[in-house]
C-alpha cells in the first residue's frame, strides 16, 4: 500500500513539474541529454564483465561525484574484479564521473523513482551493493536493492523536519539503509532522531577532505589566461543568480585602487553562462571568455570561466577565493574546504546552512572568514594590502589534520560486507 501511495504522489509531482522541465530544456538547453532516461524511457542495458561483485554508486551532482572518487579508487584496489557502475542525478555529475573515473564499467542517469522503473533497472544491473553518496534518499531505489550503504552522509535540519512529518514513511525508508557512514556527530544525532538505529551509524568524516588537488601547470595556465606576475587574482567560485551581480558590484571600487586586480568568475551551472556574459556586457566591464581559446591580452578585468571542471584550477591560481551559494538564501553554501586546503584564503557569505561542519572547520582552523556582503569590499581591501599568510598556512595545516575519511569509510564497508 505504501509503495502504491508513493508512486501516485511521485506521478502527480512529475506531472506538475514536467512543464518546467520542458521549458528549461528549451530555454536553457538543460536536461536535454538526460530527459528521456530520467523519465524511464531509455533505461540502459548493462554488459558488465564477470566479477566478484557488482557495486552501484549513486551521487547527485558534480560535488558529490568528486567527493566519492578516492573511495571508488579504494574499492577498485581491494576488489579488482568487481564491476562498478555509477549513476548521477545531473548532467554535470555524469560528466564529472566520466572525467574523474574513466575506468568504471557504466555511467547513467538515475531515472525517476517509480517502482516499475526501479524494478526493471535493478533486474538489469543485479547489484550486490548500492552506495549512496551524501543525501539522495529514494524509497524505491533503496527498497529494490538488497544491501544499501550511505557514505559521506548528511541531512539538513530542513530535511529532518520534513521527514518527521511523515513518520511511517520515514521509518520505512531509513530502516532499509544497512550502514550509514556520516560526516559528523551533528548528522548522526539527526538520523537517530529520525529513528535510525545507532548500531547502523558510524561517523567517518567528510570524504571531501580527502580529495587530492589536480596537478596543474601553473605557468601555462597563467599564460593562457593572460595572468601577469604582478596580478592579484580573486576567484568567485560556484556562483548563483544574483551573486555575480552582487559580488562584482562589491568588488568594482577596488579596481581603481588595485590596478592589477583580476577576477576569475566561475558560475555554478553551465546553462547560466550566457546570462552571466550578458550581465558583464551590461556592466561594460572588459572581460574575456575562457571558451574563446583566444590569447588573453592581460588587460581583462574578468575572465568568465564558461566551462566545467575548471574551478580547482582557478582556486590554485588565486590569491583569494570567494565561494558562492552563500550570499543567496536558497542554496545553503558550497565546498569552502577546497580552496582552503590549497592554501588559498577563503571568504564566504552568511548562508551556509548545509555546510555547517565545513564552516566550523575552516573558521576554527583560521583558514577563512564568513563575511557579510556589505563588509566584503573592506575585507578584500585589507587582504590585498596585507596578504594573509597565516590564513594560507592554516588551510594547508587543516588539510593535513582532517584527512582519513576515505580509509575509515572503506573499513566500515568492509566490516559490513564480511559481517
Amino acid at each position: 500500500m505504501l509503495r502504491f501511495v508513493y508512486d501516485v504522489a511521485l506521478l502527480l509531482y512529475t506531472i506538475v513539474c514536467l512543464p518546467k522541465f520542458v521549458w528549461e530544456s528549451i530555454r536553457f538547453r538543460k536536461h536535454r541529454k538526460s530527459f528521456l532516461e530520467k523519465l524511464g524511457f531509455n533505461l540502459p542495458f548493462f554488459t558488465l564483465p564477470g566479477g566478484e561483485k557488482c557495486i552501484w554508486v549513486h551521487s547527485i551532482s558534480m560535488g558529490e561525484t568528486r567527493a566519492v572518487v578516492p573511495l571508488v579508487e579504494q574499492i577498485r584496489r581491494h576488489l579488482p574484479n568487481a564491476s562498478i557502475v555509477i549513476s548521477t542525478t545531473t548532467e554535470t555529475g555524469l560528466a564529472e564521473a566520466k572525467r574523474s573515473m574513466p575506468e568504471l564499467d557504466h555511467y547513467f542517469y538515475l531515472p525517476l523513482d517509480f517502482s516499475w522503473t526501479m524494478r526493471r533497472l535493478t533486474r538489469r544491473l543485479k547489484p550486490d551493493l548500492l552506495i549512496l553518496v551524501e543525501s539522495d534518499f529514494w524509497y524505491n531505489l533503496v527498497s529494490y536493492n538488497k544491501k544499501v550503504v550511505l557514505v559521506n552522509g548528511k541531512i539538513s535540519e530542513t530535511s529532518q523536519s520534513r521527514f518527521k512529518r511523515f513518520p511511517f514513511f520515514t521509518k520505512a525508508l531509513f530502516s532499509q539503509l544497512d550502514l550509514l557512514c556520516l560526516q559528523s556527530q551533528r548528522f548522526a544525532s539527526r538520523f537517530e532522531n529520525l529513528g535510525v538505529a545507532p548500531s547502523k551509524i558510524v561517523v567517518t568524516g567528510n570524504l571531501k577532505f580527502d580529495q587530492p588537488a589536480a596537478h596543474l601547470d601553473i605557468e601555462r595556465w597563467r599564460s593562457d589566461l593572460g595572468i601577469r606576475p604582478t596580478d592579484k587574482i580573486i576567484t568567485l567560485g560556484s556562483t548563483h543568480d544574483p551573486e555575480e551581480d552582487q559580488l562584482i558590484s562589491a568588488i568594482l571600487p577596488l579596481f581603481d585602487q588595485f590596478q592589477h586586480l583580476k577576477i576569475l568568475l566561475v558560475p555554478r551551472h553551465p546553462e547560466r553562462f550566457p546570462a552571466v556574459a550578458a550581465l558583464l556586457d551590461k556592466k561594460k566591464i572588459h572581460y574575456a571568455k575562457f571558451s574563446d581559446h583566444l590569447p588573453k591580452q592581460g588587460n581583462e578585468r574578468i575572465i568568465l570561466i564558461d566551462a566545467m571542471g575548471i574551478l580547482s584550477a582557478c582556486y590554485q591560481l588565486s590569491d583569494i577565493a570567494i565561494v558562492g551559494g552563500s550570499y543567496v538564501t536558497h542554496v545553503g553554501g558550497h565546498n569552502i574546504f577546497e580552496p582552503a586546503a590549497l592554501g588559498i584564503p577563503v571568504l564566504f557569505g552568511p548562508h551556509m546552512e548545509t555546510q555547517k561542519d565545513l564552516v566550523d572547520a575552516v573558521i576554527h582552523g583560521g583558514a577563512g572568514k564568513q563575511v557579510l556582503l556589505q563588509n566584503l569590499a573592506s575585507t578584500l581591501e585589507e587582504m590585498l594590502k596585507t596578504p594573509p599568510l597565516q590564513m594560507k598556512q592554516a588551510g594547508l595545516k587543516l588539510a593535513e589534520e582532517v584527512q582519513g575519511s576515505t580509509e575509515r569509510t572503506w573499513k566500515s564497508i568492509q566490516a559490513f560486507l564480511h559481517a
